[in-house]
C-alpha cells in the first residue's frame, strides 16, 4: 500500500509530493509518512463493512483507498484524532491542536485552503482511489488507539486471540510468566508447585 499511495500522490501533483492534508510539498518522499485511515486493528470490522456495503469500504487496511500521504505534523494530528476529514472533504481541527504552537504552520496552510483536502473532488470516485465518504465518516467514530492491546483494554477489539497471544499478553503486563501444558494455560508459579508435588 505504501508504494501505491506514494505513486498516487506523485502522479496527482505533477512529479512532486504534497501532504494530502496541508499541501506542503517536497521532491523527497522521505519527508512524508504513509498514514492508515482505518487502523490495522480494525481489519476484521473493515472486511465485514466491505462485504455488507458493496464496495463503499476498502476490503483490507492495505487497500490504496485506506491510505494517505501526510507530512509529519499532519500525521501527528491525524493519528491523535486532533484532525479529522469529513465525508465531503472538510477538515476539522481540535481546540487543543489549534493552541499547540508545534502545529501552527500546518494549520495556517490548511486555513489558506479553507479547511478542505486537495482530493475533495475524488471522494467516492475511482479516480486516484482516495478514501470513500463512508470510510471517512466511520473513522470519526473510532477510538484513538495505536495497538490491539489498547483496543482490547477499551473493549473495542473483538477479534479472536490465540493461546500463544494470551501467553505473550500475560508476560507483557508483568504477571507471572505463562506457559502452555496439554493445551491449557498455567503460570510458572503453578507449574513449580505441580513439580514439587510430583517429587
Amino acid at each position: 500500500m505504501r508504494d501505491r499511495v506514494k505513486a498516487r500522490n506523485f502522479d496527482m501533483n505533477g512529479n512532486r509530493y504534497k501532504c494530502d492534508i496541508c499541501r506542503i510539498e517536497s521532491t523527497n518522499a522521505k519527508d512524508f509518512i504513509n498514514a492508515y485511515l482505518i487502523a490495522d486493528a480494525f481489519a476484521k470490522q473493515l472486511r465485514e463493512k466491505s462485504r455488507e456495503s458493496g464496495g463503499k469500504f476498502a476490503d483490507s487496511p492495505g487497500n490504496t483507498t485506506n491510505g494517505l500521504l501526510l507530512c509529519r505534523t499532519c500525521d501527528v494530528m491525524f493519528e491523535g484524532h486532533d484532525l479529522e476529514v469529513s465525508g465531503k472533504g472538510g477538515i476539522t481541527i481540535s481546540k487543543e491542536a489549534m493552541k499547540n504552537p508545534s502545529f501552527k504552520d500546518a494549520i495556517n496552510r490548511i486555513k489558506k485552503y479553507k479547511y478542505v483536502v486537495p482530493w475533495k473532488d475524488h471522494i467516492d470516485t475511482d479516480v486516484f482511489q482516495f478514501p470513500t465518504s463512508a470510510m471517512l465518516e466511520w473513522r470519526k467514530t473510532l477510538p484513538t488507539a495505536l495497538s490491539k492491546r489498547a483496543l482490547e483494554e477499551m473493549g473495542e477489539y473483538q477479534d479472536e486471540v490465540s493461546d500463544d497471544e494470551k501467553v505473550e499478553e500475560l508476560s507483557f503486563r508483568g504477571e507471572p510468566k505463562a506457559e502452555k501444558e496439554n493445551g491449557e494455560m498455567k503460570t510458572k508459579k503453578k507449574a513449580r508447585t505441580d513439580n514439587k508435588r510430583k517429587r
